[in-house]
């Protein structure tokens, strides 16, 4: 159970990474009915490395703000829960030399393009895209989870490279003398005739 510790940690305001399972067009609504906003922002190198001691520097001061509170004064074992990153594994559980940092909402984030542009609402953005996010941290204390943790609250993305894109109907051009959809009805021999295959 949670208790009502919350802490500010901070804001992070990534480099640019790559996008994996992004729901920030719609959101996921597999695990919360309400549906939640998120993406995991893969990294490398030292920019990972960056990002994960600045998240480490913050989840240790909203354990010692936590220690501090009341509902934490007197506890003596209170650990920290698992971080907002992971390392990210391929298909025979090998790692693949990238970190996933893992962004949630309850509320869709301001998406822009690279010059900073709202970008229009039929863009789906896909895995694979290059992007930025900037997120709140907060500080939390469920004691099943291992103790104080902090989640990266996406407030926004920046689309760097976008991956998807829309239905693929609005790649193609005007073809003069072709088909025009007039609403006519499809014949139901030739149905069954398709069907027969």
């Amino acid at each position: 159970m949670a208790t009502k510790f919350r802490f500010k940690a901070g804001l992070v305001k990534t480099p640019v990474g790559t996008a994996v399972f992004p729901h920030l067009n719609e959101p996921d609504t597999k695990f919360k009915e309400e549906g939640e906003y998120k993406v995991s922002l893969a990294l490398a190198g030292d920019e990972a490395s960056n990002l994960m001691s600045a998240i480490d520097k913050m989840q240790d001061e909203a354990l010692a703000a936590f220690k501090e509170s009341s509902e934490g004064k007197g506890k003596k074992k209170v650990g920290k829960a698992k971080p907002p990153y992971r390392e990210e594994l391929d298909e025979e559980d090998e790692p693949t030399g990238r970190t996933l940092f893992s962004f949630k909402s309850s509320y869709k984030p301001s998406i822009v393009d690279s010059k900073v542009k709202p970008i229009s609402p039929d863009t789906k953005l896909w895995g694979g895209s290059e992007i930025r996010v900037n997120a709140d941290v907060g500080g939390w204390h469920i004691p099943l989870q291992g103790g104080v943790g902090v989640t990266m609250y996406m407030k926004g993305v920046q689309v760097i490279k976008a991956v998807g894109g829309n239905s693929g109907a609005s790649d193609f051009d005007e073809v003069d003398g072709g088909f025009v959809d007039d609403g006519f009805d499809v014949q139901e021999e030739s149905v069954e005739q398709e069907a027969d295959y």
